[in-house]
């Protein structure tokens, strides 16, 4: 029976990552690392109930009383208004952004618990129109590290686990802009695309003081990319400036994701009632700039200075149990944004923001759950002047997220 149930569990892991598709936060961080701790504005380490413990703290799993299965998707639509002191006022046309969730956990013995996470806990997306005022700074631009963590957890004591897993993080970096030049056609059109790999870990302690009282540490290390290939493609260029912009062209570059440190803690105030906190400490400092350098054509060589700082968050969630089907959830949240006024861009218009979110968890069975929750990130309106490229105005963002989960228990 346990060789069957590890079978099954393979089958249905396999053919989920299978069917994965590609995918927003102080900086890129999101919000929405898994649909129930979004309901609860992101906490979840000093919890450790959920399947998404692999993720959130993995020293959690073997306190579980179930091995479960967990796959869902985060639709995410963002609306940002730029106001130029010079051009007036520009929409953006950014859409929707759709983002994979896949948590697995299995239980061992006791003791002892191996975990999956499939997830994107880096993530910014932002589109204008071709022809706005910032076109020669970002017309499209993606940036996207979807993290594939196997995690292996002990218990060391009635009261204590730990967990520890491996990362791997396929990064995408992708913008495309108006180049420097115009001609009789109109502006060069250029756009960069890089993918790479990096690789770092987690590591999880939780603390089951009692049935009431639950705490833990959760640690991401930072990430580091190293790209020796993009791919630069150049498009409406004039025959006199053929030389100067190829119609391809490969290039290098390297940019970290920072180290992430959360702390968190839940209390039961009845048996129906859970209250959490979680306090998130983001490394963002490694994220310095982007530097594309082409070793065969020199002079398209460029560097976009980031110059981020490190960030905090802090997380109130609740979950309220209203049957033995429903439970009800809610939180909010400040996020800290690590982007200075004097490097912001137009690709990320990042500020401080307050998370609102709803949602719940419905048992449709003994086996087989269903977590919803739908989140509203409010940013503050941020008027900023990057220096370095003269372009100056003000942005405002709100961001809607929903998400769906469903989990099966065996």
């Amino acid at each position: 029976m346990v060789k069957y149930k590890i079978r099954v569990a393979g089958i249905i892991l396999a053919g989920l990552i299978v069917r994965l598709s590609p995918l927003h936060a102080g900086g890129m961080l999101t919000n929405t690392t898994s649909a129930s701790s979004a309901a609860m504005a992101g906490t979840a380490t000093g919890i450790g109930s959920d399947v998404s413990s692999v993720f959130s703290n993995p020293g959690a799993m073997t306190f579980q009383e179930y091995s479960k299965i967990s796959a869902g998707v985060v639709l995410s639509t963002s609306s940002t208004s730029f106001l130029s002191p010079f051009a007036g006022n520009t929409d953006d046309e950014t859409g929707m952004a759709i983002a994979p969730l896949l948590f697995g956990v299995y239980k061992l013995n006791d003791k002892m618990a191996v975990g999956l996470s499939i997830n994107t806990p880096f993530s910014s997306r932002k589109t204008w129109n071709d022809n706005w005022t910032g076109s020669y700074i970002t017309r499209e631009s993606v940036n996207r590290a979807v993290c594939i963590q196997p995690t292996f957890g002990i218990s060391v004591s009635e009261k204590i686990g730990i967990g520890v897993g491996a990362v791997i993080a396929l990064g995408r970096d992708y913008k495309t802009r108006a180049m420097p030049y115009n001609s009789y056609l109109g502006p060069i059109n250029g756009s960069f695309e890089s993918k790479g790999t990096a690789y770092g870990f987690n590591l999880g302690i939780f603390y089951n003081s009692s049935e009431k009282f639950k705490m833990g540490v959760n640690y991401r290390s930072a990430l580091k990319f190293n790209i020796d290939e993009g791919d630069a493609e150049f498009s409406r260029v004039p025959p006199s400036l053929i030389t100067a912009y190829p119609a391809f062209i490969s290039y290098s570059t390297s940019y970290s994701l920072p180290s992430v440190i959360t702390a968190g803690a839940s209390y039961m105030l009845t048996h129906e009632l859970l209250v959490a906190m979680d306090f998130t400490y983001t490394g963002w400092n490694v994220y310095d700039k982007l530097e594309y350098e082409f070793a065969d054509q020199p002079d398209l060589n460029f560097t976009e200075n980031k110059d981020y700082k490190n960030s905090f968050a802090l997380r109130f969630g609740s979950s309220y149990l209203i049957s033995e089907k429903i439970t009800v959830r809610g939180g909010v949240a400040f996020d800290n944004s690590p982007v200075p006024d004097e490097s912001m861009l137009p690709d990320n218009p990042d500020s401080d923001r307050f998370i609102f979110s709803l949602g719940g968890n419905v048992k449709l069975n003994e086996k087989i759950a269903v977590d919803v929750f739908y989140q509203l990130e409010n940013y503050k309106e941020r008027e900023v002047s990057n220096t370095e490229l003269r372009f100056s105005g003000s942005y405002k963002t709100i961001v809607n997220n929903f998400g769906l989960a469903i989990n099966y228990q065996f």
